[in-house]
């Protein structure tokens, strides 16, 4: 995921007056905006298949096509059944380690 400056803030210990780096929560890196066809294209901040699902249910989206490292775009369904999200889950096993484009339909 993306990171976020933030000062510690001023009193007694070791980290007093230090900057330190906090990994921001996966997410969207704009709210969604979605067209009179119900679609809606983003970047999600990166992050497991589970933290898009929940990022893509918040906005209100039924489903995110997410491209592969093989240019196949591959579908996420929103509360779907496993034996759908299966082939998602697998092209993202390992997640998505930075910003990723994302097209989201409701």
């Amino acid at each position: 995921g993306g990171f976020v400056i933030d000062r510690v803030s001023p009193g007694c210990g070791p980290l007093a007056g230090m900057w330190v780096t906090q990994a921001s929560p996966p997410g969207f890196a704009t709210s969604p905006n979605f067209g009179t066809r119900s679609i809606a294209l983003t970047v999600f901040s990166g992050g497991t298949p589970a933290q898009l699902e929940v990022a893509a249910k918040a906005a209100g989206a039924s489903g995110a096509w997410v491209q592969d490292a093989t240019g196949r775009f591959v579908l996420l369904v929103v509360d779907g059944p496993a034996f759908i999200n299966e082939p998602f889950r697998s092209a993202f096993a390992n997640g998505m380690a930075s910003n990723t484009a994302v097209t989201l339909a409701r």
